[in-house]
């Protein structure tokens, strides 16, 4: 490897890695990064490759955080996870997988009452209840949500409004 080589090699590096001690980040994501920083693609390969190797990239591992996290904090729902994941590089399969593990024992009626509560004088001022009902099911699908999902709570999220 030439001199020149092995800067840019050594650069790429330390730009990755900074980039890694920040947050997880997915290969993809990691390879536009330094694509506009003006790296040369086969280093940044190279580099992306061995950082791989070494367990410091894991895009399994990335996109499990990703969602558990977006779950949790932001009550994300697993549509718009999945989308986000897809969106930083994460393979469609690897995204897929990942929300199942988050979604697959959750109860998302325990997670939607807390959602309508805390907006809940935002829906009561609406006086018409399918103006409501369309106001929550478009609440919850923006949030990332299934339609057959929010249809199957939507009574009972009716009811939390109207107490």
């Amino acid at each position: 490897m030439s001199d020149e080589a092995e800067e840019g090699y050594f650069a790429v590096k330390k730009y990755a890695l900074n980039l890694l001690a920040r947050r997880d980040h997915a290969r993809r994501e990691l390879l536009r990064k330094a694509l506009r920083k003006g790296y040369a693609r086969e280093i940044i390969t190279d580099v992306l490759d061995k950082l791989e190797q070494k367990g410091y990239i894991d895009d399994a591992g990335f996109a499990r955080k990703y969602a558990a996290d977006k779950f949790r904090r932001n009550s994300w729902g697993p549509i718009k996870i999945k989308a986000y994941l897809i969106r930083k590089g994460v393979r469609r399969t690897v995204a897929e997988q990942s929300v199942r593990e988050i979604f697959n024992n959750e109860d998302l009626e325990e997670t939607f009452i807390p959602l309508i509560s805390k907006r809940k004088r935002h829906f009561s001022k609406e006086q018409h209840l399918l103006k409501r009902k369309k106001k929550v099911i478009s609440y919850l699908a923006n949030k990332g949500y299934g339609s057959s999902s929010i249809y199957r709570c939507l009574d009972k999220l009716m009811e939390v409004i109207e107490q």
